[in-house]
């Protein structure tokens, strides 16, 4: 299920979901954002802290940007937080925005 465009909420369940991506990949913030900012998006240690910590919001380019550093589909950072966890997730959220 995607997250509902809920002002706030969304961007707090997407740092959610970051932070818990990262966590998986045993990356700190720090390796993060070196990993973005080497891709060529400029982005400090402490934006990404705010962006997990639900503190900042998250533009288009920086949700991709995070999805390629840590090499998910950016579908799964637009989910609600642990329903990735399930493996047909995908495919039932392609079929929700018709893919």
């Amino acid at each position: 299920m995607l997250i509902a465009p809920v002002p706030r909420i969304a961007s707090q369940k997407v740092g959610q979901n970051i932070k818990e991506q990262r966590a998986q990949r045993n990356l700190s913030v720090a390796e993060l954002a070196r990993q973005i900012t080497d891709s060529g998006h400029e982005i400090q240690r402490s934006q990404v802290s705010k962006i997990e910590n639900g503190h900042a919001g998250i533009t288009v380019d920086r949700l991709l940007a995070f999805a390629g550093a840590l090499d998910v589909d950016p579908l799964l950072l637009l989910r609600e937080p642990g329903w990735s966890k399930f493996p047909w997730s995908a495919q039932i959220d392609r079929q929700a925005v018709g893919r």
